[in-house]
């Protein structure tokens, strides 16, 4: 019997909303990788994010969010994770959250992975 699909549904009825558009995004690269077998669980443990955490972030919850910092994770797991040929579009996920939200966690001359 096949596994129960794990992707949270994304709406985005008001595209002014930063959070609604990173979580879209999120859900959009997550999806790819289930085409090839990779469940949403297995990305989050690669990113060092609890499953339930990322379910819930997705979910739109307000105390478990998708941080500039779970993005980077993410964008490493869905990387790594992507099949080859398939990994031109994956990531970017910490760039599209620092540019919708306008904010610069570290210098970019920083030199931190």
């Amino acid at each position: 019997m096949p596994e129960p699909r794990e992707r949270i549904p994304q709406d985005v009825p008001d595209i002014t909303d930063v959070e609604q558009l990173i979580r879209y995004a999120t859900s959009a690269q997550l999806a790819r990788l289930e085409t090839h077998g990779i469940a949403n669980r297995v990305a989050a443990r690669a990113a060092k994010i609890a499953p339930g955490n990322l379910s819930s972030a997705l979910g739109g919850s307000k105390t478990s969010q998708l941080t500039e910092t779970r993005l980077r994770n993410l964008d490493a797991a869905i990387v790594a994770l992507a099949p080859a040929p398939r990994r031109d579009h994956a990531g970017a996920l910490s760039m599209l959250g620092i540019r919708l939200r306008g904010t610069h966690s570290r210098p970019a001359h920083s030199g931190v992975a």
